[in-house]
């Protein structure tokens, strides 16, 4: 007959098998918050991310503006200023008659401001075939509902903006989120109907389209998805240069 092991025996058994399920929970708490610790460091780098690449489009935007600014306190009307610039690798911002260097905006004897191009790193490559990628667009094509006079047809109307296409979701959200438009937490707003992209700025206005949805009705900075057009699906970045 085998023999009857001692109680001692048995509850010092037992106490082993406490310890190893009390060890296995240990582990597993000790495995989930270092996952957790890891995704919320992971969120904490993207939401950093994003908001400098807000900051880029903020501080390139308003160098723009402040240049513009300078040139029509000087004296030029809104026709008068000039983006043209060899960074541009073509002539797409040169008035018929060669703008004099007094006019231009990336002239240190003009508007003072110096040409650059975008991050490409805060750019959606998905869109990387389109011929408006990897560039900024200074456009009198458009405009924005509640800023400056809003009237039809749209042309005398239009804004000078400047426009980055093609920016990645995360800071289009970023680009709101700091500008109290939306939280960090909102899909960027989409506009209604198309938006021109096709017109680079030669002094003139012409009709085109709106800006126009409830978000950033009077809005002179912010993000939106396109809806037709060359940034459809796209998401944009603007800034008012001229309010009209």
């Amino acid at each position: 007959m085998k023999p009857l092991m001692s109680k001692s025996r048995e509850s010092e058994r037992g106490s082993v098998l406490i310890y190893i399920f009390i060890a296995i929970a240990v582990l597993a708490a000790l495995s989930f918050a270092v996952s957790r610790s890891g995704r919320e460091s992971a969120q904490t780098i993207n939401n950093e991310r994003s908001g400098l690449w807000a900051t880029e489009l903020f501080d390139y935007s308003n160098m723009l503006r402040r240049a513009v600014t300078t040139l029509t306190i000087t004296g030029l009307t809104e026709n008068d200023v000039c983006f043209h610039d060899s960074g541009w690798g073509d002539n797409s911002y040169q008035f018929s008659t060669a703008c004099p260097t007094a006019n231009l905006v990336f002239s240190q004897l003009g508007g003072g401001a110096t040409f650059q191009n975008p991050n490409y790193n805060l750019l959606d490559s998905s869109f990387s075939t389109e011929t408006a990628y990897k560039k900024w667009h200074i456009t009198g094509a458009n405009s924005v509902e509640g800023v400056g006079t809003d009237c039809s047809p749209t042309g005398p109307c239009n804004e000078l903006l400047a426009v980055l296409p093609f920016v990645r979701r995360e800071a289009c959200i970023a680009v709101n989120a700091k500008l109290g438009i939306t939280d960090d937490q909102t899909e960027p707003p989409q506009d209604d109907a198309g938006f021109d992209l096709s017109t680079p700025f030669k002094g003139s206005y012409p009709d085109g389209e709106s800006i126009n949805t409830a978000t950033l009705d009077g809005k002179r900075i912010g993000c939106f998805k396109g809806n037709g057009g060359v940034v459809d699906d796209a998401y944009v970045f603007y800034s008012v240069l001229i309010a009209r």
